[in-house]
């Protein structure tokens, strides 16, 4: 298990990239699920830092990265006004890319990317649990 805490900024969302290459790599982590894992941090803190006023309240984000069972599991954990993504209705994207709008696609891309998707809210937190897939193969070294 490896975890990082970072403060609620935008800027500091950068530490997440290298930090996750790092220890994906100590798991056994492919490349491609890496990818996946990586996207779904970057959306889901993208709506953390839009919609659960962390900047203001000043509280680190918890990520937490580790191997279980047949994959990996990457709890977020936060202490922001609660956003539940399960409670967001998203429409699929409509024509081509080139042609899309920006925004609002955040959360239809995490449940793309990712098998397993869950949000609960705590007394005084927030968690999201997001379960990637390793097929046996990929995540063995060698």
């Amino acid at each position: 298990m490896s975890i990082l805490e970072i403060p609620p900024t935008a800027a500091a969302t950068a530490q997440i990239e290298p930090w996750l290459q790092e220890r994906a790599q100590e798991l056994g982590v492919p490349a491609n699920i890496v990818f996946s894992i990586n996207l779904g941090l970057e959306e889901w803190l993208a709506n953390l830092l839009t919609h659960a006023d962390l900047p203001d309240l000043g509280e680190p984000i918890r990520i937490v990265l580790d191997r279980v069972g047949d994959g990996v599991a990457v709890t977020v954990t936060d202490r922001g006004v609660p956003f539940d993504p399960m409670q967001i209705a998203v429409a699929p994207m409509q024509g081509e890319l080139a042609e899309a709008t920006p925004g609002g696609q955040g959360v239809h891309l995490i449940r793309l990317f990712c098998q397993e998707l869950r949000y609960e809210t705590l007394p005084g937190e927030n968690r999201l649990l997001l379960f990637f897939f390793v097929p046996p193969a990929a995540g063995k070294k060698g």
